[in-house]
């Protein structure tokens, strides 16, 4: 019979395994529920952003596919290779015969294009100058995509802060609503002031769950940036730089990747004009033959062939005169955007540096009197010199002094990250 006291052992080292097992195969809590996981903050948000994003990964794949074209375009043509019959009998005794006439020739043969240099070296430059400019516009989607999800962090940011806001004044609501109560109830307090209370009480958590609501909203969105559902955001205010003063920002907005990108569709339409102009210059060809005649000598022919253009003012004229168009076209529309990133650059700035004066006056004046006037509000209403009324009142005239301050906090910090954007 087995020893029982064996057994013990050899149980205990089988339920351990099988805890072991259970643990190694538990998939990772925290990668699979986003509130698990640590908060998000900006700087994370837009490196994630631009880890793995579709959008880059297919600029990227432009820019590798010119820079093989570019290789390609410059080199000469394939060869062609030439094989058939010459001088066959159509009729005839001897129709169809490839040993009777003497004239009847089975050849094989290449032949070879060969464009001018100038032409192809231009064509292998349009490629380069394609993925410059694929370069350039990848540049400025990944400051685009940067900004974006910074812009998407702070539209969930900001409800989520406000939220911490709403839940304070809901802590003292529910205290007030408490006192009135009992005030109602001693008879020192009519109900109008306890349903007060409770009116108070429920607009405010009402204006939590809208909090939530929006905070749900922007984190979905944000989404479309991180590659990844969005838990909960790191509650500190973010610290972005201080943009440099306007005429050195309008000086750097010269070098934006977007205009660095129209000048490079510039130089690719200059170029595509002085290739038209190659058009005028013929290219010629060459073929050389051998061929095979059962009876009679064999034969070899070498025939050149050159481009004649003749017909040049509606064939080369008119491809010369629609590439002069389009480096018109592509200038105005550098021109365009360099008109439209200059005005922009000035108009963010000067909504960032008023928004920060505003901010200040907030700090220095407008919160610290909403606050006061809370509390003093308050102390007469514990001291029977006022009605609760004045003290909601005052407490939700702080609420949204609070409120606002944070929408403009945000402003400030919108505002950053679209010069930080417009800043090379």
């Amino acid at each position: 019979m087995p020893c029982l006291q064996c057994r013990a052992p050899a149980r205990r080292i089988i339920a351990v395994a099988v805890v072991f097992a259970v643990i190694a195969h538990t998939p990772d809590l925290a990668a699979a529920d986003p509130a698990a996981a640590p908060p998000l903050d900006l700087a994370t948000a837009e490196r994630q952003a631009l880890t793995d994003q579709p959008r880059l990964e297919a600029l990227r794949a432009q820019v590798r596919a010119a820079r093989e074209r570019a290789v390609s375009a410059a080199q000469l043509p394939d060869p062609k290779l030439i094989a058939g019959v010459t001088n066959l009998p159509a009729n005839g005794e001897d129709r169809f015969s490839l040993s009777r006439d003497f004239m009847t020739m089975t050849g094989v043969g290449l032949a070879q294009e060969f464009p001018r240099a100038g032409k192809r070296r231009l064509r292998g430059h349009a490629q380069d100058l394609a993925a410059q400019t694929a370069e350039a516009r990848l540049d400025a989607q990944e400051r685009a995509i940067r900004r974006d999800a910074a812009l998407g962090w702070l539209d969930a940011w900001l409800p989520q802060r406000a939220a911490g806001l709403v839940d304070e004044m809901v802590a003292e609501a529910l205290r007030e609503r408490g006192a009135a109560e009992i005030a109602f109830r001693s008879g020192r307090a009519p109900q109008a002031d306890l349903l007060a209370a409770e009116v108070e009480l429920e607009l405010l958590q009402d204006r939590r769950r809208k909090l939530d609501q929006d905070a749900d909203e922007a984190r979905e969105r944000l989404a479309r940036w991180t590659g990844a559902p969005v838990g909960a955001l790191a509650a500190g205010v973010p610290s972005l730089p201080a943009p440099p003063e306007l005429p050195i920002l309008q000086a750097a907005v010269d070098r934006h990747p977007e205009l660095l990108a129209a000048q490079a569709d510039v130089a690719e339409r200059e170029n595509a004009l002085a290739l038209a102009r190659e058009e005028y210059k013929p290219d010629w060809r060459a073929e050389l033959m051998y061929a095979w005649r059962p009876d009679f000598s064999e034969m070899a022919t070498l025939q050149v062939g050159i481009d004649l253009p003749v017909f040049t003012r509606d064939r080369q004229g008119r491809g010369a005169a629609a590439a002069a168009e389009e480096i018109v076209s592509a200038t105005a529309t550098r021109d365009d955007r360099a008109r439209a990133l200059h005005a922009e650059a000035a108009a963010v700035w000067r909504a960032w540096d008023q928004a920060v004066v505003r901010l200040r006056r907030y700090d220095d004046v407008i919160v610290p009197a909403a606050t006061a006037r809370a509390r003093a509000a308050l102390a007469a209403y514990r001291g029977g010199k006022t009605e609760l009324a004045a003290v909601l009142d005052a407490r939700r005239a702080a609420l949204d002094v609070n409120l606002m301050k944070l929408e403009l906090q945000v402003e400030v910090l919108r505002r950053l990250v679209e010069l930080r954007y417009l800043n090379p």
